[in-house]
């Protein structure tokens, strides 16, 4: 079978992006079953090659990006990669497509020229809501969809889930087991861009709030991941500004992201300190901190709370001191940490990749 994937951000660092990682396993997943592959995505840079085959015999048509991330040049740019997905559709000639997009791209104008460009058994993945929706009753077939996340089935309620992919999959026997309880320091990692809706400040205000309610020492390492989104480092020297003025320079580490594998090595504890449901609804970091078996701390947008059941714990996003109190739980209680570090194992398996892919497959072959 032909199948063409539509996907903006098919290149990157494998770590980067979580529905990245997705679209690119599954382009190994198909063509490991013998089915053509193309790919249309947009080039890094203005000197990307427009065409290219894969490291999976897949062709990859790429749209240059446009040099001025103004209005009008990103119009511009969607125009053109509309218009060349289209002529990769004709002279490719699928059977089958999938878009990888958000709700609020399938709920828009441009989904709806996706549909009828590629046909109407597209099919879509929606990854998370990206803003806000306020026209979800535009289209109410949902039928060709697949949704990353639970929380995402609200939208589409008779849609499949195919979680999200991480090349950091690693079994209990390939990462060595993780220790049974922290040591005299508790080591907390975020690691993500720092945009309003992560909630980068409210975990800075959790942790100074932490370390007057214990005696344990705590330290947080907060892995600067850009990632070239818009706002993703503007609010740094915000977010220096209130860690002088809480007082806590001496425990919190401002790093850029080198080797992520290391830092969760050195973490016991992962926060993911979410206070918008707008990005994505199956954080990527959720898989990456299981593989090796260190506890989360999640707050409760986007049902992440259903995601860490029985490896994490799950905090109010309007209120530091709600989070101050769980790492002050991990910090001074290491049977319950050895419990919940215990769980990563058999929730990482709940996430096989296998199954996510398997569950797009039977979507796409399903005519």
């Amino acid at each position: 079978m032909r199948i063409l994937i539509v996907h903006p951000n098919y290149y990157g660092p494998p770590w980067s992006e979580g529905v990245a990682n997705i679209a690119r396993r599954l382009v190994k997943y198909l063509a490991e079953r013998g089915h053509e592959i193309a790919v249309v995505a947009a080039g890094m840079d203005a000197d990307t090659a427009l065409r290219r085959d894969g490291e999976f015999g897949e062709e990859i048509h790429l749209v240059a990006p446009s040099a001025n991330r103004g209005l009008l040049s990103r119009s511009a740019f969607w125009w053109s990669f509309i218009r060349r997905a289209r002529a990769v559709h004709r002279s490719f000639r699928p059977e089958s497509a999938l878009v990888f997009s958000a709700a609020s791209f399938f709920f828009s104008p441009r989904a709806f020229l996706f549909r009828r460009m590629l046909g109407r058994d597209t099919c879509f993945y929606v990854s998370g809501l990206n803003r806000p929706l306020f026209a979800i009753n535009w289209f109410r077939d949902n039928s060709r969809v697949i949704v990353g996340s639970p929380f995402l089935q609200r939208w589409f309620p008779s849609s499949p889930v195919a979680h999200p992919v991480t090349p950091i999959h690693l079994v209990p026997d390939e990462r060595g087991e993780s220790p049974a309880c922290p040591g005299p320091v508790l080591q907390l990692l975020f690691l993500g861009a720092l945009q309003k809706e992560r909630g980068v400040g409210y975990l800075i205000e959790g942790v100074a709030a932490a370390r007057g309610m214990t005696d344990r020492e705590l330290r947080l390492v907060i892995a600067i991941n850009s990632r070239g989104e818009p706002g993703s480092i503007a609010p740094l020297a915000g977010i220096e500004a209130l860690i002088a003025r809480l007082g806590v320079e001496d425990i919190i580490e401002l790093r850029g992201i080198s080797d992520t594998n290391e830092l969760y090595r050195e973490a016991d504890v992962v926060i993911i300190p979410r206070q918008q449901p707008t990005k994505m609804s199956f954080p990527v970091r959720i898989l990456e901190s299981l593989s090796f078996g260190k506890p989360l701390i999640v707050t409760t947008m986007c049902d992440m709370g259903q995601l860490v059941e029985g490896c994490g714990m799950v905090v109010d996003p309007s209120d530091p001191q709600d989070l101050a109190r769980a790492l002050v739980k991990l910090a001074e209680d290491p049977e319950y940490y050895a419990k919940l570090s215990g769980g990563c194992a058999p929730a990482l398996r709940r996430y096989a990749p296998e199954l996510a892919l398997e569950t797009i497959h039977a979507k796409l072959i399903a005519g």
